[in-house]
């Protein structure tokens, strides 16, 4: 999994009295402070961590953290980690099973604290695509009824690009990828968002198993991107 890592992470109410406003304030900063459960500094915003069902989101534990940070590319930041429930209890054991199904956000340190309007952010999100190689999905699957030639190791190719979200801009990606004596397929989903003016990146790696793994890898994708954006709202 260490070549996929690498090579991816190359993206008012107002009240009747002023005693009701006063009530209002303080059921407001009491919402405010239960309402995220976990949540992680990025420069100078606080960035919501969303509850994704069947995963645990653990950059924090000791063997995650050290491999999450081993494996990452340049200077990108690590915000969160998640592995489903299946991998984590393997946790342990990170370095030793071959695993998918995980979501990384993650930062760059470059642009920490740097504010980016929606025209920067359409930009930075056409420069992205720029750097990818684009191929015709119809066309690509054809060849995967035999092999998959077509793809070479650790070069991602971009099958699909799509806006879920005014500021969010999502690329679907095939790369195969090289483990041990093996070789595979796996689909991955880089998003480029933006939260409170500021630039991050969300990835999911899913491995691809025909084209009915790819719809569920964009539905899983797009249904957590909405869960970390309703939460910084």
């Amino acid at each position: 999994m260490k070549k996929t890592i690498t090579t991816l992470i190359l993206i008012s109410m107002m009240g009747c009295s002023q005693s009701g406003q006063k009530n209002n304030s303080t059921l407001e900063k009491i919402d405010t402070t239960i309402e995220c459960n976990n949540s992680v500094q990025f420069g100078d915003i606080d960035i919501c961590l969303p509850i994704i069902d069947g995963m645990t989101e653990c950059y924090s534990t000791p063997n995650v953290k050290e491999w999450t940070n081993k494996n990452k590319y340049g200077d990108n930041l690590i915000l969160a980690f998640y592995l489903n429930y299946a991998n984590y209890k393997q946790v342990e054991k990170l370095d030793q099973i071959k695993f998918d199904d995980f979501f990384q956000i993650y930062g760059v340190d470059g642009l920490r604290g740097v504010k980016v309007g929606q025209s920067k952010f359409n930009k930075m999100a056409k420069d992205i695509e720029g750097n990818y190689i684009k191929e015709n999905w119809a066309d690509l699957v054809k060849g995967f009824e035999h092999n998959y030639d077509d793809l070479s190791i650790g070069r991602p190719v971009i099958i699909e690009s799509y806006s879920p979200n005014s500021k969010v801009r999502t690329y679907v990606m095939l790369i195969k990828v090289q483990y041990e004596n093996s070789e595979f397929v796996s689909i991955v989903t880089l998003n480029l968002i933006q939260i409170k003016e500021r630039i991050i990146f969300m990835l999911y790696t899913k491995n691809y198993n025909g084209e009915e793994s790819i719809k569920k890898a964009k539905s899983k994708n797009d249904y957590s991107i909405a869960l970390l954006m309703d939460e910084n709202q």
